[in-house]
């Protein structure tokens, strides 16, 4: 390989690290964040399970979709093969938890709560993200077909293999 080109992967795999672990501690934060939201919620407002349940599903797929991004660096960081159909499986499943976290967003119940103003009481609606995202939505479009470019590259490697 050319110096330039194992300088560039060098670096590569350098700031991927970097990536990794800012996105577990990204993960671990959205974890805490999941903990204490829960923790209030089930003090206060007293919602329904589905309430509880919706807040867990979206909560839970924002961690599982960070902790799928940073594997897909931590693998291309530690030196393994960044075109193996498990990377492109990994930005496939993360885009897909965007967008299911997206429809629920939209779809999903809502909490409400009301609070008592001088007039009587109102309906506060308190939502994680109203309406649709449209950077999320981008973001899954991205990752899908970064996840087609990612099994592509495994196909040309492979040949590239064979033929050597």
């Amino acid at each position: 390989m050319p110096e330039e080109i194992q300088g560039r992967y060098r670096r590569a795999r350098s700031l991927c690290r970097v990536g990794y672990v800012s996105l577990y501690v990204m993960a671990g934060v959205l974890v805490a964040m999941m903990a204490v939201s829960l923790l209030a919620l089930t003090r206060s407002a007293r919602p329904s399970q589905t309430c509880l349940l919706v807040g867990i599903v979206r909560q839970g797929m924002s961690i599982v979709a960070t902790a799928l991004l940073a594997e897909f660096l931590r693998d291309f960081g530690a030196g393994r093969a960044p075109f193996e159909q498990r990377q492109s499986v990994r930005l496939a499943l993360a885009g897909l938890l965007i967008v299911l976290k997206t429809s629920l967003d939209i779809f999903g119940p809502t909490l409400a709560e009301g609070i008592a103003l001088s007039d009587g009481p109102v309906t506060v609606c308190v939502s994680s993200q109203p309406g649709i995202d449209p950077m999320m939505v981008g973001l899954a479009v991205f990752f899908a077909c970064l996840a087609l470019v990612v099994r592509y590259g495994n196909a040309l490697k492979e040949d590239s293999d064979s033929i050597a």
